[in-house]
Parts: C-alpha cells; sequence; structure tokens
C-alpha cells in the first residue's frame, strides 16, 4: 500500500473490522511520521490498544481477530442466518392463511 492511502480513518476501518495487523501497520506509520505530539500520542495510544486486542482476541483467543480465523464464524453466523429468514418466511406464510 502507497503512504498516501494510510490514514487515520483507513486504520479505524479495519480496527472496526478486525484486520488489527493492517491498522497497526497504519498507526505504527502514522506515529512515525507525525510532527504534531498531540497525533503522535493518539497513534501511539491505537498501536497500544491494536497490540492488546491482537494478544487478547475475542473471547481470550488470540488468533481469533485474525480475519482469516474470524471466516469460520462469519460463515457459521451468515447460515443461521440464513435459516432464521427461511423460517420467518415460512412463519409469515403460515399466518397470512389465518
Amino acid at each position: 500500500m502507497t503512504d498516501e492511502f494510510k490514514t487515520v480513518e483507513l486504520a479505524r476501518v479495519y480496527e472496526n473490522q478486525g484486520w488489527h495487523k493492517e491498522a497497526l501497520d497504519i498507526y505504527q506509520y502514522l506515529e512515525a511520521e507525525a510532527e504534531d505530539t498531540t497525533l503522535k500520542s493518539d497513534m501511539a495510544q491505537a498501536c497500544l490498544r491494536i497490540k492488546a486486542a491482537l494478544e487478547a482476541g475475542p473471547a481470550g483467543n488470540p488468533e481469533a481477530g485474525v480475519p482469516e480465523n474470524r471466516m469460520e464464524d462469519l460463515l457459521e453466523q451468515w447460515v443461521k442466518l440464513l435459516i432464521l429468514e427461511k423460517r420467518l418466511e415460512m412463519f409469515e406464510k403460515i399466518r397470512a392463511r389465518f
């Protein structure tokens, strides 16, 4: 990724989507390049937050924060939602009869 795309906004998006390693890379770059002490401090705090998230991971599982490992959980959630959607459709059909 070119440096011009490394922004705080992109790092936050990565962080929110679980791409912690990518977010950390951007935060570290921004911390190193920052001339403003407030921005430098904010980026250092963000780096600490991301490192803690990488170490702990969701539910204490260090590998769970890695997007590749989250794919299984996301697929499982998607299948459950499909099943619920079909049940809802069946319920609506039954309710429409009365």
